[in-house]
Parts: C-alpha cells; structure tokens; sequence
C-alpha cells in the first residue's frame, strides 16, 4: 500500500506558526478531519495527548509521527494522515535532540493498518533525500509529489 496514496494533498499545511505541541496536535486533527478521516475530534485529540505523554512520537532529523496507542474504531474513519510543517521547529524530546519542524498524524481504525502505516511512514522518513524535500516544500502540492516519489520508489525497491 502507497502511504502517499492516503495523504490528500489539503490536509498538509506547510510554513505554519504553532507554539506548541497541543496546538500542532488540533491543527492536525483539524486537518484530518476536514477530509473526513476523523469521527471524533475530542476522542482523536484525547488520544493523541495520551500517547505523548508516554513518551515522544519524535523520531529524529526534525519529525514526528503522532499516532494513537492503538487503532480507534469510530474515533479515526479508514486511515487519517495529515501534515504540519512548522516554520520554527518545537523541541519535544527527540532522541537525537533536534527541534521537530514535521509533524504527520497516523491514526486508524484498524489493527493490520495501524501497524503497516506506522513502519511505512518510519521507513520513508529515513531518506535524506526526502527529508529535505519535504522540509524545503513550499506547497503542499509539492509535499505530496515528493511524498509520493519516494513512496513509490521504496515501493519498486521492495517489490511491492
């Protein structure tokens, strides 16, 4: 499955100005949900919120993937991803200490995505390549083709 394939373009916003990471967290929420992704916004922010406060969705070289403990069935509608890209990165205990600038929201509503979409999004992110293109997007047009070049190019690479 093509994570780029699930990422509508209107639900990245790029060059924002947030202050923190509750704020981050409702813009992405907000996102999803305007594509029709989320059922319930409280819940799906509630979740979010929790799942941070175990420990940090940051992943190193300025990203993070917010995203539930588990899969929520009537909280997340099929798959909802959604991207911030902020201006001025936030510092949330990344493990190699870096300000997070990237934000993509993963929640599901099932078990088999949840896991396939969360090792995808983790895979894709080590690109360096990528990176930079996504950190450099000055469109969100342009974030979702570079999203999907890459996408597509693990995709011939693993045969899949």
């Amino acid at each position: 499955m093509l994570v780029s394939s699930l990422l509508r373009p209107e639900a990245v916003a790029t060059g924002v100005s947030l202050k923190s990471k509750q704020e981050v967290l409702e813009r992405l929420v907000d996102l999803a949900a305007g594509c029709g992704s989320v059922i319930d916004r409280t819940a799906a922010l509630s979740a979010l919120i929790e799942r941070e406060g175990l420990c940090s969705t940051a992943i190193g070289h300025g990203i993070a993937i917010p995203h539930s403990t588990q899969p929520l069935p009537g909280v997340f509608k099929g798959v909802a991803l959604s991207a911030v890209r902020l201006e001025q990165g936030l510092e949330i205990d990344a493990p190699d200490e870096e300000p997070v600038r990237l934000f993509v929201l993963m929640g599901t509503d099932d078990r088999k995505n949840h896991l396939q979409i969360l090792g995808r999004l983790a895979r894709l992110f080590r690109d360096d390549g990528l990176r930079t293109e996504l950190m450099r997007a000055s469109t969100r047009e342009a974030f979702a083709e570079s999203l999907t070049r890459a996408d597509t190019a693990l995709s011939r690479l693993n045969g899949k």
